[in-house]
């Protein structure tokens, strides 16, 4: 069996508003070559401006067959620890880890401390980087 192919070809629709009835009309890139006039459901004709051409770049995303379904654990004592070592409070720790943890996915501890630090940096008017 191949690896995983790639899409040959893909499918867009504007959407465009009528101006008077605010109805949606969705219409391919080929529908609004000339004269690209469209009739509403109330009558109303207006024209649409034509599309020569529209780009998409797909975002591919990296599947390891191994870890697949596997969620990355984090040892948030050995983070917190060394935070606290830094001088963080642990209350201001737990508080700031929680937003961090909800907002993304981290892949080690040494992720989410610099996020912390760099956070920590931001809030206070720094511009140094780790």
């Amino acid at each position: 069996m191949e690896g995983f192919i790639k899409p040959c070809d893909a499918v867009v629709e504007l959407i465009y508003e009528c101006p008077k009835c605010s109805a949606r009309h969705r219409l391919t890139r080929k529908d609004t070559k000339y004269p690209g006039i469209v009739t509403c459901y109330c009558r109303h004709r207006f024209k649409v401006r034509p599309v020569s051409q529209i780009k998409i770049t797909p975002l591919y995303r990296d599947i390891n067959r191994k870890n697949f379904g596997k969620r990355v654990t984090l040892d948030l004592d050995q983070a917190q620890n060394a935070l606290v070592a830094l001088g963080y409070k642990k209350t201001e720790i737990s508080k700031k880890f929680a937003g961090l943890l909800e907002k993304n996915d981290y892949n080690s501890v040494d992720d989410l401390i610099k996020d912390f630090i760099l956070g920590e940096e931001m809030k206070n008017g720094k511009q140094n980087h780790v």
